[in-house]
């Protein structure tokens, strides 16, 4: 079972940043009035921030851990970890971790590692830190967390557009034998790849000119094989099937 009690491990801060562009549910044009309202009630988002095309995750992430490092105070050569999660790196090589360790003017001692999870990133991060930071042999890490989510996809897929939004944030965490333990639980369900994926553009299938061909799949959803896409009755049914159990059992 991948369960972790991180001891000895306390988060200091936390930090975020969101491009200046809000978009209402209503502002969509493949929703009438009356279905922007049923979304904002029934799903609850009511408006997004949309990086434009120049912004990176990050260039996020770095403006939430330069506001984190001055607030908290910490210098930076005392940064042992850098760790950037998500799946919009700035280029397929190098890490961009590597880049942010340059652009946030780190030691070159730092430790610095991405990891290109999706939603459940968030807490690999914290995982991966925590592990690091435990025994005391380093002291602090600063975990760069964030996705131009939007860009990923078509802009005319109305199944998965409003579900998203564009955001860089920045945690502090740091060895400190005071703090409460860090319980963690994993599951991965591979076999459901499928409902929560980008086919093309990868070396599975690297992207060819009919990758980036739009297709109508019908009821607002016009898509290419380049775009990432989410199978919503898929994730549904997963959501309210296996998580719950997850969670019970874990309490």
């Amino acid at each position: 079972m991948a369960r972790w009690k991180i001891k000895n491990v306390g988060m200091k801060g936390v930090a975020m940043a969101v491009p200046e562009n809000v978009v209402k549910t209503s502002d969509f044009d493949f929703f009438s009035q009356e279905e922007a309202e049923v979304f904002d009630n029934t799903v609850g988002i009511r408006r997004r921030h949309i990086a434009p095309d120049n912004m990176c995750a990050s260039d996020m992430c770095q403006a939430a851990a330069e506001k984190l490092l001055e607030e908290l105070g910490w210098e930076r050569d005392s940064i042992d970890v850098l760790l950037f999660e998500s799946v919009t790196g700035d280029y397929r090589t190098p890490p961009t971790s590597c880049i942010l360790q340059d652009r946030l003017a780190l030691s070159e001692n730092c430790f610095c590692m991405d990891i290109p999870m999706g939603c459940c990133g968030c807490m690999y991060a914290i995982t991966v830190a925590g592990n690091l930071l435990t025994t005391g042999n380093v002291k602090r890490a600063l975990l760069l967390i964030g996705d131009t989510a939007l860009r990923m996809g078509s802009m005319k897929d109305k199944s998965r557009v409003p579900l998203f939004g564009d955001c860089g944030t920045a945690v502090a965490l740091e060895y400190d034998e005071t703090a409460n333990d860090i319980v963690v639980d994993f599951h991965t369900h591979g076999k459901g790849y499928e409902a929560l994926m980008t086919p093309h553009g990868g070396f599975r299938h690297p992207a060819t000119p009919e990758s980036f061909e739009y297709e109508d799949f019908g009821n607002g959803i016009v898509r290419a094989p380049i775009h990432t896409l989410i199978n919503g009755m898929n994730v549904f049914s997963f959501a309210i099937s296996r998580p719950p159990k997850s969670v019970e059992k874990f309490l």
